[in-house]
C-alpha cells in the first residue's frame, strides 16, 4: 500500500514539473497596452477568424465602474476600432 502512495506521489511530482516546465516556455507574440484614465481591465478576450483579438473591458475611476469597451486588434495587436 505504501509503495502505491509513493508510486502516485511521484507521478504527480513528475506531472507537475512537466507541465511548469512547458507553461515556462510559452513564446508571446506581442503585449499591448490599451486604456485611459482610472483603472483597466480586462474582461473576456477571444482569437477572431482573421487572427485577430476582439477584447472586452471595463475601467474604474476612483473606484466606480464607469463604461464598459469593445477592442478589435488585427494579429500582431495594432488597434482596428474600439
Amino acid at each position: 500500500m505504501k509503495n502505491k502512495k509513493r508510486i502516485r506521489l511521484f507521478y504527480f511530482v513528475l506531472f507537475f514539473l512537466f507541465s511548469n516546465l512547458l507553461l515556462a516556455q510559452v513564446d508571446r507574440a506581442w503585449t499591448k497596452t490599451f486604456g485611459g484614465e482610472g483603472i483597466n481591465f480586462g474582461i473576456y478576450s477571444e482569437e477572431t477568424f482573421d487572427g485577430g483579438f476582439i477584447v472586452l473591458s471595463s475601467n474604474k475611476n476612483n473606484g466606480v465602474p464607469t463604461n464598459a469597451v469593445l477592442t478589435k486588434t488585427n494579429s500582431e495587436g495594432q488597434l482596428i476600432w474600439e
